[in-house]
């Protein structure tokens, strides 16, 4: 569904996560081991969702660890939506 709707395969993956973060604080590193990703699978999409205003990067802390904040949007509940959309179309098609 990911790449249908946005050309890229992780990109709704990680949406979900960033949309799932209580605090709206991600970290490169920890969503890439929290959806078994390496870190350059995830690069691509959270530059592109903080170019187009959906997160902020922030500075680099001690650690070199790269953090990004969500942003007020739509967009996360959307993603959210559309998961669950496909998670259902994916499980009626397999019964079928």
């Amino acid at each position: 569904m990911s790449e249908v709707l946005f050309g890229q395969r992780y990109r709704l993956e990680a949406m979900v996560a960033i949309a799932s973060a209580q605090d709206g604080l991600v970290c490169l590193t920890d969503l890439a081991r929290l959806l078994d990703l390496t870190p350059s699978n995830l690069q691509g999409p959270l530059r592109d969702l903080a170019r187009c205003g959906l997160l902020t990067r922030l500075p680099p802390d001690d650690s070199k660890r790269r953090y990004y904040q969500r942003n007020d949007s739509l967009a996360w509940p959307f993603a959210v939506e559309i998961a669950r959309r496909a998670k259902h179309i994916r499980l009626v098609s397999e019964r079928s």
